[in-house]
C-alpha cells in the first residue's frame, strides 16, 4: 500500500460499514458517499452521544476533570520522557533553544481558523496532490501541537500550552471521525496518534492538560484505535505498510487503559507489529517508498522504548527491528545520503527537530541506543526526539557507540532495493540498486542506481515526482540512473537477484531482468556492480541480450552544482558536492552532458515537492546488435593522486568481448 489506500477510500471503511450495520443504513458504499450519510456515521462514532458513552464506559460519567487527571497519570506511566529539571535546563546545550521558541511562538500566532469547513467532506471522497499534502502534513500529522507543547515545557509560556490545546480542539472540530483530510489514510492517523500522545504528555507534565479538551482528544484517539483494530483484523498477515498502525494501536491500548477495549488493543498491536516487521523481508506487488523505512523503524523504536521502560525485554521486537535499522544506517550519512525512490511523509515521525537531522539517522540512532549496538549507529548528530526519550545522556551513548563496521551488503525486499557499502581509499561509498519497482506494467525504476560519497549525493534519484509540469519526466525512466532501450523499453518482466557478495575489499551484485512471456520481443538485461575498495572505483556492467538492432541509452544523473569536464583520454572529470571523481565510459559509445533541457526534457531533479532544478546528466548512447555489454567506470581518489596511476586498474576492470557496439 502506498500513502493512500489501495481502493482510494479512507482508512475507516470497515468501521463505516460496521456503523452502517448498527444504524441499519442501506444502500452500501454509494449511499455512504452521500455527505448526509457520512455525517450520520461521523456523528454516530464521534458525536456527543459517542462522547457520553465513552465517558460512561471509562467510569467517569460527566466528570471530565477526573478523566483528564487519569489520562495524565497514564501518559506519565507509558511515556516517562526526560522532563526533569536538569534535562530541561541543559536542553540549550545541545539544541538552538532560542530558535525552537521563536518557531513555536510564530506557529502559535497562526493556528487553525475558528470555524470548521462546511460541510465536512468524507475522507473517502478526497483526492490531494503531493504538494498540498506536504504543506498540510505538519498539521494533519499532529506535529504542530507536539512542537507547541514541547516549547511550553521549555519556556514555561502558558500561551504556547493554550495554543497546543487549541490546535487539538480545533482539529477535532474540523476533522470529525472519518471526515476531512485528517482521515484520508490510516498511516496519517497513526502519525497523529504518536504526536498527540507526546503532546498530551508534555502538557500534563506542567499541569496544562485541559479538562475540556481531554475527553474530545480521547474520543478522537479511540476512533483511531477502532480504525487500526479493524484494519489489522482484516489482514491475517499484516504487511510492512502497517507497522505504524500496529504500533499506534499498541500505544493506544497502553495509554487509554481506562477504556474497555484497551487491553485487547495493546495485545493486538504488539502481535501485529512483530508480523509487520517480518513482512519487510518479503517482496510486494508494489514496492514501498524508501522513506517509509525510516518511519517504520522510528515507530517500532518508539514502541520498543515504551516496552523497555515498562520493564519488558521485548526480545522478538528487538530481533525484528535490527535488520531494518541496519538498512537505515546504510541510507544515512556517512554511508548514504538519505536518498531513495518515492516519497512519503511517514518518514518524519515525530519530527520535533523539523528536519535538522535526516530521518534515516534518527531511526538508526534510536535503534542503536535502545539495542546498544554500534553496528546500527549512523552519525553523532543528536536529534530532539532521541533527547526527550533518553535524556542528556543520549549524546554520550551515541559517542560510545562509535566504531561500527561497514554496513553489510543486504536486500530489503519490501523496498525492492539492494544496499552496498564499502570504503574506497578512505572514502565511504554507498550504492543502492533498485531490483524492481514492483509495479504491473511500466517499470521506470527497474535496475536503477543511486550512489553517495562520504554521505554526499553522487548519482541521484529524481526526487518526489509531485504534480507539476515536469512530473511526467520525473516519473520516466530517463530521470533514473538506468538503461533505456529504444523508446519504451524495458517493459513488464521478471527480475531476479542473482548474486550479492562481499569478500575482503570487494562487493559484487548482479540483477537479471527478463521480459514477460508474450512480449513482442524477448529481452534480457543484466546489471552487475563491482565495488573495488582497493582500486577506489566501481564498475557498472550492463549486459543486453536482444534480437536485432537497438538504441541503448544509459543515464547517470549528478547533483546540482557538479562541474563536468572532458579529459584527453576520453574520461570525464567530475567535481561537485561529493568532492573529486572521474567517469570513464565504454569505448565506441557517445557521451553527452545535458543540463536543464526542455524538449525532450532531460537534466532535471526535484529537490522537494513542487520545486524542480536543472542538474547535469551523463548520457551514454550506443547502437547494439544482439548480445552486447557496456561498462561504465567511476573512480574516486584525492586530487593529489595522479589519474595516470589508475590506468592499469581501469583497463583491468573491463574483460571479455563487449559485443556489437555500433
Amino acid at each position: 500500500m502506498g500513502f493512500f489506500s489501495r481502493t482510494g477510500s479512507g482508512p475507516g471503511i470497515v468501521i463505516i460499514f460496521k456503523a452502517m450495520e448498527k444504524q441499519k443504513l442501506k444502500g452500501g458504499l454509494r449511499a455512504f458517499l452521500r455527505k448526509r450519510t457520512a455525517g450520520k456515521v461521523a456523528e454516530l462514532i464521534g458525536g456527543r452521544q459517542a462522547l457520553e458513552e465513552m465517558m460512561a464506559s471509562a467510569g467517569y460519567g460527566a466528570n471530565a476533570p477526573g478523566l483528564a487527571a487519569r489520562l495524565a497519570v497514564e501518559l506519565g506511566r507509558v511515556f516517562p520522557l526526560a522532563l526533569d529539571a536538569s534535562s530541561l535546563r541543559v536542553f540549550g546545550r545541545y539544541f538552538p533553544g532560542a530558535t525552537v521558541m521563536k518557531r513555536a511562538r510564530r506557529q502559535a500566532g497562526r493556528g487553525l481558523s475558528e470555524e470548521p469547513p462546511t460541510p465536512p467532506i468524507p475522507a473517502s471522497c478526497i483526492k490531494i496532490d503531493p504538494e498540498e499534502l506536504m504543506l498540510s502534513w505538519p498539521r494533519l500529522s499532529g506535529q504542530i501541537p507536539v512542537r507547541l507543547a514541547r516549547a511550553h515545557v521549555l519556556g514555561s509560556d502558558p500561551q504556547l500550552a493554550l495554543a497546543a490545546v487549541r490546535e487539538i480542539k480545533r482539529f477535532c472540530s474540523h476533522h470529525p471521525p472519518l471526515m476531512g483530510l485528517g482521515w484520508t489514510h490510516s498511516g496519517m492517523v497513526a502519525g497523529r496518534v504518536a504526536n498527540w500522545l507526546l503532546a498530551l504528555r508534555f502538557l500534563s507534565n506542567m499541569g496544562m492538560l485541559d479538562a475540556e479538551m481531554a475527553p474530545h482528544a480521547c474520543l478522537h484517539l479511540k476512533v483511531a484505535g477502532m480504525v487500526f483494530s479493524q484494519e489489522l483484523d482484516a489482514e491475517s498477515r499484516p504487511g510492512p505498510d502497517l507497522i505504524c498502525q500496529a504500533g499506534a494501536l499498541m500505544l493506544l491500548g497502553r495509554t487509554l487503559a481506562f477504556l474497555p477495549e484497551a487491553e485487547t488493543w495493546a495485545e493486538q498491536g504488539k502481535a501485529a507489529l512483530n508480523k509487520a516487521l517480518k513482512a519487510w523481508h518479503s517482496p510486494l506487488e508494489s514496492c514501498l517508498p524508501t522513506l517509509e523505512l525510516a518511519g517504520a523503524v522510528s515507530y517500532a523504536g518508539l514502541c520498543l522504548w515504551v516496552r523497555q521502560k515498562a520493564g519488558e525485554k521485548a526480545l522478538q521486537l528487538s530481533l525484528d527491528l535490527e535488520p531494518l535499522a541496519r538498512a537505515c544506517r546504510a541510507l544515512a550519512p556517512p554511508w548514504g545520503c538519505a536518498q531513495g525512490w518515492g516519497w512519503s511523509p511517514l518518514g518524519v515521525l515525530p519530527g520535533l527537530d523539523q528536519g535538522e537531522v535526516d530521518p534515516y539517522t534518527k531511526a538508526a540512532n534510536l535503534a542503536a541506543v535502545l539495542l546498544d549496538n554500534p553496528l546500527l549507529r549512523a552519525g553523532r548528530d543528536l536529534d530532539e526526539d532521541l533527547y526527550w526519550l533518553i535524556g542528556p545522556s543520549a549524546k554520550e551513548k551515541l559517542r560510545k557507540l562509535a566504531g561500527g563496521k561497514t554496513p553489510p551488503a543486504t536486500e530489503i525486499k519490501a523496498l525492492g532495493i539492494v544496499f552496498l557499502c564499502q570504503k574506497n581509499l578512505g572514502r565511504k561509498v554507498g550504492l543502492l540498486l533498485r531490483t524492481t519497482s514492483g509495479r504491473k506494467g511500466d517499470q521506470p525504476e527497474l535496475l536503477s542506481l543511486a550512489a553517495s560519497l562520504d554521505g554526499k549525493p553522487f548519482l541521484v534519484t529524481p526526487g518526489p515526482v509531485g504534480a507539476g509540469p515536469m512530473s511526467a519526466h520525473l516519473a520516466s525512466r530517463e530521470a533514473q540512473n538506468a538503461l533505456c532501450l529504444d523508446k519504451d523499453g524495458p517493459g513488464p518482466g521478471v527480475v531476479e537477484l542473482e548474486a550479492l557478495e562481499k569478500e575482503g575489499n570487494h562487493v559484487f551484485t548482479s540483477v537479471l531482468y527478463q521480459s514477460a512471456k508474450g512480449a513482442k520481443e524477448a529481452l534480457s538485461l543484466r546489471r552487475r556492480i563491482f565495488l573495488d575498495g582497493e582500486a577506489g572505483l566501481f564498475n557498472i556492467v550492463d549486459q543486453i541480450q536482444a534480437e536485432g538492432e537497438h538504441l541503448c541509452r544509459i543515464y547517470f544523473h549528478l547533483p546540482r552544482g557538479t562541474q563536468v569536464e572532458p579529459v584527453s583520454d576520453g574520461s570525464f572529470s567530475l567535481n561537485g558536492p561529493f568532492g573529486q571523481a572521474w567517469f570513464r565510459p565504454e569505448p565506441n559509445t557517445f557521451v553527452s552532458v545535458v543540463k536543464g533541457r526542455h524538449q525532450p526534457p532531460l537534466g532535471w531533479l526535484a529537490d522537494e515537492n513542487g520545486h524542480v532544478a536543472a542538474a547535469p546528466v551523463l548520457a551514454v548512447q550506443a547502437k547494439v546488435m544482439g548480445a552486447a555489454r557496456i561498462t561504465s567506470v567511476f573512480a574516486f581518489e584525492d586530487k593529489d593522486s595522479a589519474w595516470i596511476k589508475k590506468k592499469e586498474a581501469l583497463n583491468g576492470s573491463k574483460t571479455g568481448n563487449t559485443g556489437d557496439l555500433r
